[in-house]
């Protein structure tokens, strides 16, 4: 009687839309395409590239030149899909505290927050919804004389948010630029990843795990994660994002060190996320992601080494998998590989996974990385990419 025409209370067709208000302008209208990003010039000199890009809506009460960008440009090595310096990392001493980390004030690498201070990075303009950065690449020059860096990605992350602080999801576009033709090369990649098809269980990317503003791109994913970052969240994994993915669709769970197995409501949690079944029940499942024929073994020439985590250390639980050290591995183990080592984790077969790292480190590589596994995994990228030059 309240909720009604003839009520003193709102409809509730009027409180309960239907549709996501973060993700929808309405309920056949998404803002990640009625709010439209392009990064529309880029150019390089003496290692410092210069983007200019800019916004256009015909959304009423939207003002383009309220958006806050971020902008991001991921340094490819060796020919290859993969950073050799991800704009997230954290690389250089920036305050000569004798400490290279977040705590200690260091800033990302090539990440920037357009009108913020960073010592690689400036707005040179920034007016109705147009903007103009220069990010310095210098720290990094002999990778672009000795050809180890050839080509960069350039994204930008377009903050935009409502009267009540909601953050609305749009999509953060992307470009490759190279840098010795000082041109975009945007056919250079072509996508093995169907977008539209992680918008029929996601709607819009990133909106419940990371932040509304970096959706629309999987290249722009993998500019954070990178291989050279190992899982943190997910044992025996890589950050990098074939293995993250990989392992999360498969039903790894994150943070196992944290669960006490000796609750049984944790236990039971536990059992039920591990057993829930990605997508299909079936061999579908590469391509409710993938686009056909990209999902084979990757080739070795065209991915950087990475990083796996070692095991994490169980509570309540003497499980048959031991102690595993963080190994330094290629694109098989990491990829396919994470699909795999998944499914045994959760299946608690120690034989089988000590058999199938074994079997990728067959005509591949399987490195303990040790108590510094930054330095290892430099040594095996310089060695394993010297190979294919």
């Amino acid at each position: 009687m309240c909720h009604s025409e003839d009520g003193f209370a709102s409809v509730f067709s009027e409180i309960h839309t239907g549709y996501d208000t973060m993700i929808y302008a309405a309920a056949d209208l998404k803002y990640s395409d009625a709010v439209l990003v392009t990064i529309d010039d880029a150019s390089v000199a003496d290692s410092k590239l210069t983007s200019q890009f800019s916004a256009a809506t015909d959304l009423e009460g939207i003002d383009v030149a309220d958006i806050a960008p971020t902008v991001m440009v991921g340094m490819y090595g060796w020919d290859t899909k993969d950073f050799i310096v991800g704009p997230h990392e954290r690389l250089t001493d920036d305050n000569g505290d004798g400490e290279i980390s977040r705590s200690s004030g260091d800033s990302r690498a090539l990440e920037y927050e357009v009108g913020a201070e960073h010592p690689r990075a400036m707005t040179v303009s920034a007016a109705d919804g147009s903007w103009e950065v220069i990010i310095d690449m210098s720290t990094w020059a002999d990778l672009i004389t000795d050809g180890s860096v050839k080509r960069v990605e350039i994204a930008v992350m377009p903050e935009l948010k409502n009267a009540d602080g909601v953050t609305f999801a749009l999509d953060a576009p992307n470009r490759t630029f190279d840098l010795a033709s000082n041109t975009f090369d945007d056919g250079y990649f072509s996508p093995i990843v169907d977008l539209e098809n992680c918008h029929k269980c996601h709607e819009a990317l990133a909106t419940n795990y990371h932040s509304p503003d970096r959706g629309g791109s999987i290249v722009t994913c993998r500019m954070c994660h990178i291989t050279k970052s190992r899982g943190s969240h997910l044992e025996m994994q890589s950050r990098s994002l074939d293995s993250y993915i990989h392992a999360i669709h498969s039903g790894q769970a994150f943070d196992i060190g944290d669960v006490n197995f000796a609750d049984p409501v944790e236990a039971l949690h536990y059992d039920h996320h591990i057993g829930f079944p990605y997508p299909t029940h079936g061999i579908q499942n590469c391509e409710s992601c993938h686009n056909p024929g990209t999902y084979d073994v990757p080739d070795q020439s065209k991915s950087l080494p990475g990083a796996i985590s070692a095991s994490d250390s169980l509570e309540g639980w003497d499980r048959n998998i031991g102690d595993v050290p963080l190994y330094i591995t290629g694109p098989a183990a990491r990829a396919c590989g994470a699909c795999h080592r998944a499914e045994l984790i959760n299946e608690d077969k120690a034989g089988e996974l000590i058999s199938f790292n074994q079997h990728t480190k067959q005509g591949g590589y399987l490195i303990e990385g040790g108590d510094d596994y930054p330095s290892v995994l430099a040594e095996a990228i310089d060695y394993i990419m010297a190979l294919f030059e």
